[in-house]
């Protein structure tokens, strides 16, 4: 038989789409391929696997004719080779090479589904939603030839690639929850069940997704399905934080999120932001100097009303856009508003060589972003030490606030404790002296436990990050010292704006009471308490959506005051 011409074809020239069946064609006919029989297309499908790897005839043989005689299921090889051959030469160029004793499929001309799927890197969210689509089923489902080795090798394949699609599923779903979008992570969280029924961290939760949104009989139901799926193919029961949680939601108790990842190798999709994601924010940058002459950066976007988010410690105006510590609560702002944020003195992207840093100061930074910014009137929007800032600033300027609103705030700090809050406060500011931005365990326990106690994985590496690039280790000593000083509680009373308090009730950072001081001390103040420990409120705990029904609710009802 005459040698086929060795030239190249430029593009692929076979389509192998091997995830939810096993389809083979010719490309770019997009006709399906008619193999002689199915161990020779298990052959190409073995092959295509591992493209350029020269497997040996023995090993072939044995794979595919293992119930046969050496010398028999050689046979078979060779004649299997000859007809695969002949369908898969293309013009003058032949996809298989069996030039040697070994056997190659030419994988530059092969278009595969599985290695399209496996390619797509997880810090890209367009790359991770494209993976999920190419992911139609399990490989080669429905597909089979009866013998021993070559199922085995399936199956481990199959299983692999299954729990490589949930692993990206559970990324995209909590990617999907830091933006608020519900739905599509409920969808997700379904597809998830559809490839393994028993991933019981699913279950639990489409149970506390449903519950969220107000669907308790779904979270009930779900709950039941979780159930009778252990028990008919496992033949147990529930683990206990499932039947805890169907419990709590039986008995209509608050819910308290568990906030742990379905898998801790849930790849983190930090870069999606910043490059490709099709929700990516245009923000302008801008500075203003404060009344003593340091530089202060503030960013502008969305449309709508303004707020005016008050800085407070930790933040980064470009950074916090990618981070889950502060994204969903910036993607929630913009929804309707006009967003105005800004980096304080010290901190983020305004100057870090400063000498100044108390309350005093901060208050006059907060005032030049307002000036600068233009707004006549606005939201004023506080959280944790910019509460006590924007009290200050609203008591002076009543006119320009239409709404205050302050989470997880406090009105006076840690220096006008008592003397163990005082000792606890040095000793904390000590610790970040010497621990601020590096991986030291002790301290980043340390700080995890105070301020995201129940975070991700992803969120305390993520909160990791953030300390190193939103200020420096003296700053940081700078920001607790200062924030120790912090006292407002003689102007709370002069408060005349509509005024909202937001705190959680087991927040480790800053106490309930401290939150309830504000309420009490602010005239005709409305308070709120979320359940929760995170003194920053995060993107999967169930308060989350409360915070958001109470804040839409809280400037939709005032008197629409003009802009």
């Amino acid at each position: 038989m005459p040698v086929p011409n060795k030239t190249t074809p430029n593009s692929s020239i076979c389509r192998l789409s091997l995830l939810g069946g096993a389809s083979v064609q010719r490309i770019p006919e997009d006709v399906e391929i008619d193999f002689p029989t199915r161990k020779a297309k298990a052959l190409l499908i073995y092959l295509a696997m591992a493209p350029n790897y020269r497997a040996s005839r023995s090993k072939l043989a044995g794979i595919f004719w293992s119930r046969s005689a050496e010398e028999q299921a050689r046979a078979s090889l060779r004649q299997t080779i000859a007809s695969l051959r002949k369908v898969l030469t293309f013009d003058v160029y032949c996809l298989l090479d069996t030039s040697s004793d070994d056997v190659f499929l030419k994988g530059d001309m092969l278009d595969i589904d599985v290695v399209h799927f496996e390619q797509q890197t997880d810090d890209d969210v367009d790359a991770t939603e494209l993976a999920v689509t190419l992911y139609k089923g399990d490989f080669l489902d429905g597909f089979s030839i009866n013998e021993d080795s070559f199922e085995t090798w399936a199956r481990d394949k199959q299983k692999n690639l299954s729990e490589l699609a949930i692993q990206k599923m559970t990324s995209l779903c909590y990617f999907w929850m830091s933006f608020g979008d519900l739905d599509k992570s409920i969808t997700i969280s379904k597809n998830i069940l559809v490839v393994d029924p028993l991933h019981e961290s699913s279950h639990q939760t489409l149970m506390r997704l449903y519950t969220l949104i107000g669907r308790r009989e779904s979270a009930i139901k779900q709950y039941q399905e979780c159930k009778k799926v252990l028990m008919d193919e496992l033949n147990v029961e529930p683990q206990v934080e499932t039947s805890e949680l169907y419990k709590k939601i039986i008995n209509r108790e608050p819910l308290i999120s568990s906030a742990k990842p379905h898998n801790k190798a849930a790849p983190v999709l930090h870069e999606s932001q910043r490059h490709t994601h099709k929700n990516k924010v245009n923000q302008e940058i801008r500075y203003c100097l404060s009344e003593d002459g340091v530089r202060i950066a503030y960013a502008i976007a969305g449309e709508g009303n303004p707020i005016i988010k008050c800085g407070n410690w930790m933040t980064h105006l470009e950074f916090d856009w990618h981070t889950p510590i502060w994204r969903h609560l910036n993607h929630f702002l913009i929804k309707n508003h006009t967003l105005v944020r800004y980096d304080a003195r010290g901190n983020g992207l305004s100057d870090w060589d400063v000498d100044d840093i108390g309350q005093d100061e901060f208050v006059k930074d907060l005032e030049a972003v307002a000036n600068a910014s233009g707004f006549k009137k606005f939201i004023l929007f506080g959280v944790s030490q910019g509460c006590a800032i924007s009290i200050a600033y609203a008591v002076h300027n009543p006119d320009r606030i239409s709404h205050l609103i302050l989470y997880g705030g406090f009105a006076r700090g840690w220096r006008h404790g008592g003397k163990e809050e005082v000792i606890t406060g040095e000793a904390f500011s000590a610790l970040t002296k010497q621990g601020w931005g590096l991986d030291n365990p002790a301290y980043r326990q340390l700080f995890t436990s105070l301020f995201i106690p129940d975070g991700t994985y992803e969120q305390m590496a993520w909160f990791n990050e953030l300390q190193r690039k939103s200020a420096s280790a003296k700053n940081a000593v700078k920001y607790i010292q200062a924030t120790g000083q912090f006292d407002v509680r003689d102007q709370l009373n002069k408060i005349s704006v509509p005024t909202l308090i937001l705190h959680c009730k087991d927040d480790e950072k800053v106490q309930l009471s401290m939150g309830q001081e504000l309420a009490k001390g602010i005239p005709n103040a409305k308070f709120v308490e979320l359940e929760g420990r995170n003194h920053l409120i995060l993107e999967q705990e169930l308060a989350w959506g409360k915070f958001l029904s109470e804040f839409e609710t809280f400037i939709s009802t005032q008197i629409n005051s003009k802009y």
